[in-house]
C-alpha cells in the first residue's frame, strides 16, 4: 500500500481500518483483546469490550483504589476520587477521607457543619463528624 493506507484482512488497500483494528505498521492491526478502540499502536486503548474499564488508556477489570467506575459515550472508565476522598464509588460519594478531612453523609469535608464536632475514632481510620 501507498503510505497512509493499509493493508486489510481482504488485501485490499484502505485509509481507515474498521474497529476493533487499527492502521499499525503498514496494515490493519486488531486491538489488544480487552480493547475496542485504540490509537496509535494496538494496545493503547481509548475504549474496552465486555466488562472491562479503561484505565490510563489499559483495560482492566477493576478500578485501582482511588477511582472509581464512570461511563462516558457508552464506555465504562476509571475516574480518579476527589482529592478529599481516598476511597470513593463516585463524584459525590466517598467511603474513606484523606487526611485533614472529615467524613459525613458519605462524603468529605475540610471542617464540620456548624453545630457538630469530630469524633476520631472510626472503623476506616477517618474522622467523623457527630451531632
Amino acid at each position: 500500500c501507498i503510505s497512509g493506507f493499509f493493508l486489510n484482512s481482504n488485501n485490499t488497500c484502505v485509509s481507515l481500518c474498521a474497529d476493533p483494528q487499527i492502521g499499525y505498521q503498514g496494515a490493519c492491526t486488531n486491538c489488544g483483546s480487552t480493547c475496542y478502540r485504540c490509537i496509535d499502536n494496538p494496545y493503547n486503548c481509548i475504549s474496552c469490550t465486555g466488562q472491562f474499564k479503561l484505565y490510563e488508556n489499559t483495560c482492566i477489570t477493576d478500578c485501582p483504589i482511588g477511582y472509581f467506575v464512570s461511563t462516558m459515550n457508552s464506555s465504562s472508565i476509571c475516574t480518579v476520587c476527589p482529592v478529599e476522598c481516598t476511597v470513593c464509588s463516585s463524584s459525590t460519594n466517598c467511603s474513606q477521607c484523606a487526611p485533614n478531612f472529615v467524613f459525613y453523609l458519605n462524603f468529605c469535608y475540610s471542617n464540620c457543619p456548624v453545630s457538630m464536632y469530630i469524633n476520631n475514632v472510626s472503623l476506616s481510620n477517618s474522622s467523623t463528624i457527630i451531632r
